[in-house]
C-alpha cells in the first residue's frame, strides 16, 4: 500500500520544537489521528486547538509525504485541505493538479502562522513545494521548511 503521511512541524520563532505525525503525537494543542485506513483509502487528520496551543508557538508547517518507497507520482487523487473549526477550507491542495515528479516524495502544503500586531491573528500561506524526504527521513523536509519560517 502506498499512501501519504500528514505531518505538522511546530515552530517557536525560527526554532523547530516538535514534529507531530502518525508516530509522534500529540503536542499541546495539536492532535494527530494516526493512520485511518479503510480498504485502499486512507486519511490523516491533524487538529489544532488555538486556545490550548502554547503562546510561544508562532508557526505550524503542514507537510504530506509518500510512504513505503512511494513517490508523489504513485499517489492517486490526493487532496489535502486545511479547514477551520466549521470545516470551511482555508487552503486546499490537489496533488494531481501539480507536476508530480517521479523522484520527489513530499510536499510542503502550507504554513499557518501567528501575527501579533496588536491583537493576535492567525494567517495561512499556501506553499505547494515538492521535495525529498518522508516520515522516516525528515532531513530534506526540515531543511526546506526551516527556510520558510
Amino acid at each position: 500500500t502506498k499512501y501519504l503521511d500528514a505531518t505538522c512541524l511546530v515552530y517557536q520563532g525560527k526554532k523547530r520544537v516538535a514534529t507531530v505525525d502518525y508516530k509522534s503525537r500529540p503536542y499541546t494543542g495539536i492532535v494527530h489521528s494516526g493512520d485511518v485506513i479503510q480498504g485502499e483509502h486512507g486519511q490523516h487528520t491533524i487538529q489544532l486547538d488555538l486556545n490550548v496551543l502554547p503562546k510561544s508557538v508562532t508557526t505550524c508547517v503542514f507537510v504530506d509525504s509518500a510512504w513505503n518507497g512511494a513517490t508523489l507520482a504513485d499517489i492517486y487523487s490526493p487532496t489535502i485541505s486545511l479547514q477551520d473549526s466549521d470545516r470551511n477550507p482555508l487552503c486546499t491542495y490537489n496533488l494531481d493538479s501539480q507536476d508530480k515528479l517521479d523522484h520527489l516524495t513530499s510536499v510542503i502544503m502550507c504554513k499557518f502562522y501567528r501575527s501579533t500586531r496588536g491583537a493576535t491573528f492567525w494567517h495561512v500561506q499556501a506553499i505547494g513545494e515538492s521535495h525529498h524526504g518522508h516520515a522516516d527521513s525528515y532531513g530534506p523536509i526540515y531543511e526546506a521548511a526551516d527556510r520558510l519560517v
